[in-house]
């Protein structure tokens, strides 16, 4: 019991020996560390100079029937995604067109992470900034993404869907080229 009294009685004396060494140490101030620059793709924020609120229209209402039709898709959409969202389907299901609105998105995320995605493109779509961002190649899967900055904290999402493979990426821009004109200021 001795020894483990003399462990605790000198536990102090350790402690101060500890911190007056260490202070001793820390006296100079400490080094700058060099600051943390973004590159300029990462710094550079996109402007939307004319934006626009897709929450002000209920989602089926984003794509106009006519153009619907002309897609060959039922003039009706299906509300998905809890009403933030809309879909448009072919009599047969070979076809399809959904517009989702992303809240609290921007559209530099894409840009940002334009490495991830194995198909990508940047473009404008009626006046805005927009970018096809798919996993896979849209002909091969029969499916496209793209993605609309309406301003700079709201997304449209435009998918398409081909059972054909031939256009899933024509549907979702035609969509977008249709609905984005129409959403108020």
């Amino acid at each position: 019991m001795k020894q483990g009294n003399s462990n605790i009685q000198s536990w102090p004396f350790a402690v101060l020996a500890l911190t007056i060494s260490l202070t001793s140490c820390s006296s100079e101030e400490p080094a700058a560390q060099p600051p943390q620059t973004a590159t300029s793709e990462e710094s550079s924020t996109v402007q939307v100079s004319n934006p626009k609120d897709a929450t002000a229209v209920d989602a089926c209402n984003m794509l106009s029937a006519q153009t619907a039709t002309e897609l060959g898709l039922d003039p009706k959409g299906n509300s998905v995604d809890e009403g933030a969202g809309c879909q448009w389907d072919s009599k047969d299901l070979s076809r399809n067109v959904s517009l989702t609105v992303l809240q609290n998105q921007s559209i530099q995320e894409y840009y940002n992470g334009k490495s991830a995605y194995a198909d990508y493109e940047e473009l404008t779509i009626a006046g805005y900034p927009a970018v096809r961002a798919n996993d896979g190649s849209p002909t091969e899967y029969g499916f496209c993404n793209f993605f609309l900055a309406t301003d700079e904290n709201q997304i449209i999402q435009a998918a398409g869907g081909d059972s054909s493979h031939t256009d899933p990426c024509g549907l979702a821009q035609k969509a977008l080229e249709d609905a984005v004109p129409n959403l108020p200021a």
